[in-house]
């Protein structure tokens, strides 16, 4: 498939997006917005800056972002979870390890729910073919009785897969964390104002160069609008969204999408359309809005409040809205 043809794609499927209006401000002392666009993670990756002068960092942390994939990649012979999933246990680089610790945790506080084993059934789905289909049952059952956070162990920095089919897919906290990495690094390089999107994983560095936070535009989980919901004023913040219009394709009319629960293989059915959480980390939002969804909308917003600094924003499949504490400080405009 095409580059173009992917960027379009995914543009769509994007829930959360840059309200334009505001960044296309110029302020006093720097110039309008830019953005430099890449494609890494399977999906478009972009940094908007404001100055000039920061274009070499903006590009530097872009071939950060690249140099993570290669770490993270399940699909990737060259990179290192691949190597870990191939070899059944080796040691690990800093990165991988703190990627696999962050989601055994959150396998821990989900009781499985979330669950960074599901590789080998993950891999039955191909939600970008041209052709989608289900996978066969016999491969679904075979593939399941690999899945079990449990049997991965962390040994200093050893990690070994107890089951030697088991592949471990970080898909859900890859991302954010990467983003997190290329925020620490302009920031370091001097850059004050930025957002990065990994492919509707925002993370903001600082705020607008006007003094203003940076206004984040929620929308609707629905191929067909492109209505925003709710907009969120934000600095130093990130906001990450799963829901079932990002990756999916349609068997029978019934959608089918890739947040897979580990009991089944298929994807969950709880009456949740999306999760938006906002927060600090972005690895954190990015385990936590998987984890909500896959919990539902009670289990989700506890576990959500149980996080200081974060809050979440829930839409049912009828569309409706149930903000977690904390959600409403972030409406109004600062």
């Amino acid at each position: 498939m095409a580059l173009g043809t992917k960027n379009t794609k995914i543009q769509k499927i994007i829930f959360i997006t840059i309200l334009i209006a505001f960044l296309s401000t110029a302020c006093a002392g720097h110039s309008g917005p830019k953005t430099v666009n890449n494609f890494m993670f399977d999906t478009v990756v972009s940094i908007t800056y404001y100055n000039d002068s920061d274009l070499p960092a903006v590009n530097e942390a872009l071939n950060l972002g690249r140099e993570l994939e290669s770490v993270f990649s399940r699909t990737l012979p060259e990179s290192e979870l691949y190597r870990l999933n191939e070899s059944g246990s080796m040691t690990v680089s800093a990165p991988l390890l703190e990627v696999i610790e962050l989601a055994l945790h959150f396998s821990e506080l989900t009781e499985g729910c979330f669950d960074p084993t599901m590789g080998a059934v993950s891999a039955l789905y191909n939600f970008s073919s041209d052709a989608p289909a289900l996978p066969a049952p016999d491969d679904l059952r075979e593939n399941l009785t690999h899945v079990g956070w449990e049997n991965i162990t962390v040994r200093g920095s050893t990690v070994t897969l107890g089951d030697p089919e088991a592949v471990l897919d970080l898909g859900a906290v890859a991302k954010g964390y990467a983003a997190d990495r290329m925020k620490a690094l302009l920031a370091e390089r001097g850059v004050a104002h930025a957002i990065i999107n990994l492919g509707g994983n925002i993370l903001c560095l600082g705020g607008r160069p006007d003094g203003k936070d940076f206004a984040i535009g929620v929308q609707y989980p629905s191929r067909e609008s492109t209505e925003i919901v709710e907009t969120v004023h934000l600095s130093d913040l990130s906001v990450v969204t799963s829901g079932v219009y990002q990756r999916f394709f349609e068997n029978n009319g019934e959608i089918f999408h890739h947040i897979l629960d580990p009991q089944t293989g298929m994807s969950v059915r709880n009456g949740l359309s999306s999760v938006t959480v906002i927060g600090p980390s972005s690895a954190v939002c990015d385990a936590l809005s998987t984890a909500c969804f896959s919990l539902g909308l009670e289990a989700g917003t506890d576990l959500v409040e149980s996080f200081e600094g974060y809050c979440a924003l829930f839409i049912t499949d009828n569309l409706a809205l149930h903000a977690s504490a904390g959600f409403a400080d972030l409406i109004a405009d600062h």
